[in-house]
């Protein structure tokens, strides 16, 4: 008997999901072979395609395995703020074989060695400016001390002149490194070593994010290629995503909402994302106009803030917008909405 709320699902959307049994790595790798000269970021100015995106991601992976020995199953720490090194990052890290641990940047030091030690990283990835951070835990023993820290600055993935949108701690100049466990991000690339054999299965852990912890210490969830495709397949069915889409990403990387939506789907799908560093309203509209964006994933206070920006009005792109929760009722913001209407709905993210 056919459940209940199939009387209301939507016409054109299958009921049931088949799941690809295939790993994140190989929908980078279709990408690169039908569109390997297509914008798959663009940051800040900076456009970064397909076949240069894999290029990179591999020889980073050929550098973990080569030189930090990370080896198949391992796991790797990953904190930074939205940039196209995360995304090098962490592709490369499951080119490897391993695992990503995405920490939040506002974690403290005992944060940090908390998640390495109950996720057993020994190799971690971090921006510049969150270096000190994890500065009692590079070189150390004990648990949760790392081996070796990979560094990046943003401002190395701005290729095109820094304009009005581009915020002052993105500009940033790369600094010198503090000590020899420390390995420079472009210096790393910069060797183009070969990535090891590809050997990781569908099953594989991809991704170990940890909880808020509200209830007690973070708790790691544990997402095989499986489990993070099968989200993402849904979402693309169930939002009319395609390859020709244009995604706005601004929720944090290292969170799920903005992993899989802002990452990991248009990567599948071959499509290309706009990537802002932090979230501004302003800049926001203008970034929509200017690329024609068509894919937008938030929360609901940013979506607020979003219909709430002065400007917002002479923008001509539809978006669609979908929260992570239930969003407020405005009814004095909604028809204030763009001439072409912003379609929001509500979604959820895999925990």
């Amino acid at each position: 008997m056919p459940a209940l709320h199939h009387r209301f699902w939507p016409k054109g959307i299958p009921q049931e999901l088949r799941v690809p049994r295939v790993t994140l790595i190989h929908y980078l790798d279709v990408a690169v072979q039908r569109y390997p000269d297509k914008p798959a970021i663009v940051y800040c100015g900076a456009v970064l395609g397909y076949a240069a995106l894999k290029a990179k991601v591999d020889a980073m992976a050929g550098y973990l395995h080569k030189q930090l020995g990370v080896q198949r199953g391992d796991r790797v720490l990953l904190m930074s703020q939205n940039c196209p090194q995360f995304v090098i990052a962490y592709y490369a890290v499951l080119r490897a074989g391993a695992a990503v641990v995405p920490v939040n940047p506002m974690s403290t030091a005992p944060e940090i060695r908390y998640y390495a030690a109950d996720s057993g990283a020994r190799v971690a990835f971090v921006a510049q400016e969150l270096l000190p951070q994890l500065a009692a835990c590079i070189g150390s023993s004990e648990a949760g001390g790392l081996d070796a820290v990979v560094v990046h600055a943003y401002s190395d993935s701005l290729t095109a002149p820094a304009g009005e949108e581009v915020p002052d701690w993105v500009r940033t100049a790369r600094a010198p490194l503090p000590g020899s466990a420390c390995h420079g991000f472009e210096e790393a690339l910069a060797l183009h070593l070969r990535p090891p054999a590809d050997t990781s299965t569908p099953d594989d852990l991809a991704v170990l994010p940890y909880t808020s912890g509200t209830t007690g210490h973070p708790k790691g969830c544990m997402h095989t290629h499986t489990t993070v495709l099968a989200s993402n397949v849904a979402s693309q069915v169930w939002k009319n995503l395609n390859v020709e889409s244009v995604f706005l990403c601004v929720a944090p990387l290292f969170h799920m909402l903005g992993m899989q939506n802002g990452m990991n789907v248009p990567i599948t799908l071959g499509a290309t994302v706009v990537m802002m560093p932090r979230w501004n309203p302003v800049t926001a509209v203008r970034l929509i106009e200017r690329h024609r964006v068509t894919a937008w994933t938030a929360p609901p206070a940013m979506v607020i803030d979003f219909l709430r920006s002065p400007g917002r009005s002479s923008a001509t792109c539809p978006v669609c917008a979908c929260s992570r929760a239930a969003v407020p009722p405005c009814p004095r913001l909604w028809p204030r909405c763009w001439p072409n209407g912003l379609a929001c709905s509500t979604t959820k993210a895999m925990a």
